[in-house]
């Protein structure tokens, strides 16, 4: 199989993609239960359909490019899963073809060859969940554009400055996807200062093109006169360190055993054997530097799962190929790509199935509440509970319990109070799930809003 893909021919593509869709074929088949994050994009999806405005009309703290992602995913797909698992899939296979043209393009191996979007494919293989449509997954496509940006800066007869501004522009974007992605503006700066000749001017041009997005972003909410709005629900949250996992560290370890022993195997052989160019070692070190800023970003990252390791998988993928490629032996490069396959294919179907002591899904997946019985209904849950929302729709701006929380504790104050009147006037719920009672303070003080609705037991309303 080794031997298949390092030929260069486009049509060893299709390989790719046979081999993606027999990792990912279980997966298609038997589609796992919800995550928090896709009843999330299900839930913000709906709303930017009906028209409502991020942060304006909605409080979350998503990124504005992943809002409308979810958006356009609810527009084509609704709700199905394996709907957009399998668009999910198309979004993989398409990076790992942009990644091969990089690395033939570039130069960045000896040999030019189709076994980084091999790699690349299998590596996305190590967790069911890395299917999810998710701004992560939409980010990493703009991460892998800021990749072969600094590819070209590396290689010293192709030095321009549209393509230091387009690096700070993909690396924006991708901040835009998944805030935490602004990591790789810093690895960026590092990478050109240590190994590109060029002068403190080319790192402002950097930094001008990342803040060009976010400047458009911010004019345009204040055009609009609701920049309070963005700053609150979307800067300050995303500039915190608070951060939710989903998952036990002993899990994300357990789960990236294989990769992870491939990977110290690879750098290992790569300094032993390793023949490369001036440039091809400049873009090994900047690479090892993109990798740690990869870790960097698990720690920033708001919602740690194991699709936030995907950051990592075109580095590994780089120095994966480095490795197969300086393998001497034919029989021992072919038996160790099988253990790699079968390895990483192993190890996510039997974590999926439960298998693997260690690995849980428990907490990532949705689990069904109590109210089961209230079912497509446009619902408003005061509690930090979003599994109400699985078979129903939200109703008022407030999804976010924990940016949302501050309005409901604080019914003193005439803003919050209209508010939540207005709220309620154009997109009024059938359901209020108010296990801790914050509507009564609310109730008391808009009789009209009171009117409209009967106490059902336990804090919970339901409208006349």
């Amino acid at each position: 199989m080794l031997r298949y893909f390092r030929i260069n021919d486009p049509y060893r593509l299709l390989g790719v993609l046979v081999i993606g869709v027999l990792l990912f074929l279980p997966a298609f088949i038997d589609t796992p239960s919800i995550t928090y994050p896709e009843l999330k994009s299900f839930i913000i999806g709906e709303k930017i359909r009906e028209g409502n405005l991020p942060y304006a009309e909605l409080v979350d703290s998503t990124p504005p490019l992943t809002c409308w992602l979810y958006g356009a995913a609810d527009l084509f797909f609704g709700r199905s899963l394996v709907a957009r698992h399998i668009f999910s899939f198309l979004i993989i296979f398409c990076q790992g073809i942009y990644l091969a043209v990089i690395c033939i393009n570039r130069k960045v191996f000896a040999d030019s060859s189709y076994l980084p979007p091999l790699l690349f494919i299998v590596l996305f293989a190590f967790s069911y969940d890395t299917l999810a449509l998710t701004g992560e997954l939409m980010g990493s496509g703009f991460l892998l554009l800021a990749i072969n940006n600094l590819y070209k800066e590396l290689e010293f007869r192709t030095q321009r400055d549209d393509a230091v501004i387009g690096l700070g522009l993909f690396v924006s974007f991708a901040s835009l996807c998944s805030f935490a992605y602004a990591v790789f503006l810093v690895a960026s700066i590092l990478i050109l200062v240590f190994y590109s000749r060029r002068d403190p001017r080319t790192l402002m041009l950097l930094i001008v093109g990342f803040t060009i997005p976010h400047v458009l972003l911010i004019s345009t909410y204040f055009l609009i006169g609701d920049l309070d709005g963005l700053v609150r629900y979307y800067y300050l949250p995303n500039l915190s360190f608070q951060s939710n996992s989903f998952v036990t560290l002993k899990a994300l370890l357990l789960l990236g055993i294989v990769p992870m022993g491939f990977f110290l195997i690879s750098l290992f052989v790569l300094s032993r054997e390793g023949r490369l160019t001036k440039y091809q070692s400049q873009v090994l070190q900047s690479m090892f530097f993109w990798l740690v800023f990869s870790l960097v970003f698990l720690f920033f990252t708001k919602d740690l799962r194991p699709q936030s390791l995907i950051v990592v998988i075109p580095s590994l993928s780089f120095f994966l190929t480095h490795f197969y490629l300086s393998l001497q032996r034919r029989l021992i490069a072919e038996l160790t790509l099988w253990i790699f396959l079968l390895g990483i294919g192993l190890m996510s179907y039997l974590s999926w199935r439960g298998s693997i002591r260690g690995v849980d899904y428990d907490e990532l997946t949705v689990r069904q509440n109590s109210n089961n019985t209230i079912v497509n209904q446009r619902l408003l849950v005061l509690a930090d509970d979003p599994s109400y929302y699985k078979d129903n729709i939200l109703a008022t701006p407030f999804m976010n319990w924990g940016l949302s929380k501050s309005v409901f504790e604080n019914p003193d104050y005439y803003e919050n109070i209209v508010w939540v009147y207005e709220s309620f006037r154009d997109d009024p719920p059938t359901y209020i799930i108010d296990p801790n009672g914050y509507m009564k303070p609310f109730f008391d003080r808009i009789p009209a809003l009171k009117g409209k609705y009967h106490t059902l037991g336990e804090g919970n309303y339901l409208r006349k």
